[in-house]
């Protein structure tokens, strides 16, 4: 009966599959369709999805008037339907839809939100144009991508340990001290050089003495006019040594020592112009003149200097101050400086020591220097630029009478409180003199380490405070001319980079008017007056970001009721730290490695260990290696 069961079967399958093979015919013949098994799979599926939707919804979409187009445009849109479910599969996973009403009503929610979503969209159509794999990964991994970015450095750093044994040696706790052995040999490998060059120079003096105590008889005929010459020389110098008065000028001594006192004194310090008037014009005199404060220098000036020389050195500054004649109605004379920055190559001094608080040199730094000098962070949390605005400060024949008598009154405070190195700057000469009157009516006691300075003689000075007098402002018609000097002529704005980067530690600024005073000019001093008055006003400072950096954000998390900052390497600032201002201890993670870093590390922990009474210096590897340990010690340090 089972056999007979089977044949049955197979009998029926044997007419279906007749009757299949005769409806595939009929398609292909009667409707064309070139590929009946797949159509037929097609309509199957169709079946299922139409089977799938609701009574109501399916007899809407049949009895709809416009159901042919409907089912048409439904048909068009198949592929960008898919794709779109795809999207939104990935991307709102709790995303539910059961029917077109809900799906409607999603919609109008989105379309809420559109304004949103022209931010995130550029990032969605990168994320969605990355691998499969990669997409399926950020889907269903738990990690941040600041946890995720650790694990693939920290996996890239076990790989590169494999080629390169030495770093597993390499931990924070031998670097302070491998800096400290460094810096002991090159000191005394300066000390070294000084030996040698003194040694070289007592060697000459001995050559010379040797020569002097030979008998004629055993030298050569060059020898012996050399001998003669030395002889008169030091009989010259000897002699003018004894003297209480009247002694040979320069240009004197050299003609009678015939030049021998080069040999004996091969040191110079000189002015261009002195040069050119008390030595002889010969080439070659020198071996090497370096010219300081090139920016002041006139070309003619300079010439009789560099004719006598080897070699030269030019160093200036071309953002401060030039030669005075510029500021008389001469335009069309050339500086040392800008004839040697047009022929030879040029190398930028980009670090600044001067100022101890990055705001004191931020300012010009931004405005003149493109934010290319590089500057260490501040010891304290003070601002060192303080503002004093004096309402009542009328300017009125070329003086400001109420800001000198309140300069006078801070110099005398300063003074009690044991600051004694003090500059004083006015904008003008007259101002200058009125506020030196007022502080000779107080009778303090003498200050040798008072400076009062006016715009015109600026240049070159430092000190620990500086107290600026702008002295101009409102007359007594209550007209404000905006006329500041010598700011609004040619390179007035270089003269207020002068004015503004002489401080060392802090800035005090007396005004009788404010940056809202100031009215629109074209003039390049006067709008950066008005610019740095507004950047005295608003001193607070934008909270510093941390860099993108998994270990930093551990550290700043760790430290956040320690009364710790963070600085961002940004603007000149050479590095990323973090700093205890109270007790001036300083947290260094991967010094110059991170992004802005400064990479000369060696004058970074220089400065830093001259100004702060503890460093430490830690890397991401040390949290690897022991986690719990690197947090302690982190933590231990800043107490």
């Amino acid at each position: 009966s089972l056999k007979i069961e089977s044949l049955k079967n197979l009998k029926n399958n044997y007419l279906l599959q007749s009757t299949i093979d005769e409806l595939k015919i009929k398609l292909k013949h009667n409707l064309n369709i070139l590929n009946p098994d797949v159509e037929i799979d097609y309509i199957l599926k169709k079946s299922k999805k139409l089977d799938a939707l609701s009574h109501n919804e399916y007899v809407f979409l049949l009895e709809h008037p416009n159901s042919l187009q409907l089912i048409k445009d439904l048909h068009n849109l198949h592929a960008h339907i898919q794709k779109s479910n795809q999207i939104v599969k990935f991307l709102f996973t709790n995303f539910d839809i059961t029917n077109l009403a809900s799906a409607l009503k999603q919609i109008d929610q989105i379309k809420k939100q559109t304004p949103k979503f022209k931010f995130v969209l550029p990032e969605i159509k990168k994320l969605l144009n990355l691998p499969h794999i990669v997409l399926s990964f950020i889907k269903n991994n738990p990690y941040s991508i600041e946890q995720l970015t650790h694990i693939v450095v920290y996996h890239n750093y076990l790989e590169l340990l494999r080629f390169q044994p030495v770093l597993k040696n390499f931990e924070s706790i031998d670097f302070l001290p491998k800096f400290k052995q460094l810096q002991r040999l090159k000191i005394e490998k300066n000390q070294q050089i000084i030996a040698q060059i003194n040694q070289n120079w007592s060697n000459q003096k001995q050559d010379i003495e040797k020569l002097l105590s030979t008998p004629a008889s055993k030298l050569k005929a060059e020898d012996k006019l050399k001998k003669q010459a030395l002889k008169q020389a030091k009989r010259v110098i000897y002699h003018e040594i004894a003297k209480q008065q009247q002694h040979l000028s320069i240009k004197s001594l050299v003609e009678q020592t015939q030049h021998s006192i080069f040999d004996w004194q091969p040191l110079w310090l000189m002015n261009p112009l002195s040069i050119g008037e008390n030595l002889p014009c010969n080439p070659d005199l020198f071996d090497v003149i370096v010219f300081d404060e090139s920016s002041q220098i006139p070309l003619e000036d300079a010439l009789p200097a560099v004719f006598r020389s080897k070699q030269i050195v030019v160093v200036g500054d071309s953002k401060q101050m030039p030669p005075s004649q510029f500021f008389s109605g001469s335009s069309e004379s050339t500086t040392l400086l800008n004839q040697a920055d047009s022929v030879f190559e040029s190398q930028l001094l980009s670090w600044h020591y001067r100022s101890e608080h990055p705001r004191l040199m931020s300012f010009s730094n931004n405005n003149f220097y493109d934010n290319e000098l590089c500057y260490f962070p501040a010891i304290n949390e003070q601002n060192p630029i303080e503002l004093i605005t004096l309402k009542d400060g009328l300017f009125v024949d070329g003086q400001n009478e109420k800001e000198s008598k309140k300069i006078a009154e801070i110099y005398q405070s300063q003074l009690k409180k044991g600051i004694k190195n003090i500059g004083i700057i006015a904008f003008s000469r007259a101002q200058e003199q009125l506020i030196e009157k007022e502080i000779l009516k107080l009778k303090l006691p003498q200050n040798d380490d008072l400076l009062i300075r006016n715009l015109e003689n600026t240049q070159g000075i430092e000190c620990d405070l500086i107290i600026i007098s702008v002295g101009y402002g409102f007359n007594a018609d209550g007209n404000f001319n905006m006329n500041f000097g010598p700011i609004n002529q040619d390179y007035g704005a270089n003269r207020l980079n002068v004015l503004l980067t002489r401080a060392k530690q802090k800035m005090i600024v007396v005004t009788s008017v404010t940056s809202a005073d100031f009215k629109l000019s074209d003039n390049r001093g006067v709008q950066l007056l008005r610019d740095f008055l507004w950047f005295a006003e608003n001193e607070h400072q934008t909270q510093q970001q941390l860099p993108n950096c998994f270990l930093h954000n551990v550290v700043a998390t760790l430290l956040k009721d320690k009364n710790v900052t963070h600085y961002n390497a940004k603007n000149g600032l050479a590095i990323h730290c973090f700093v205890q201002h109270s007790t001036q201890k300083i947290l260094l993670i991967d010094p110059s490695l991170q992004p802005n870093d400064n990479s000369d590390i060696y004058t970074i922990l220089s400065v830093l260990n001259s100004r702060f009474s503890a460093i430490k210096v830690t890397f991401t590897q040390d949290f690897w290696h022991n986690k719990s340990r690197f947090l302690n010690e982190v933590e231990t340090f800043f107490g």
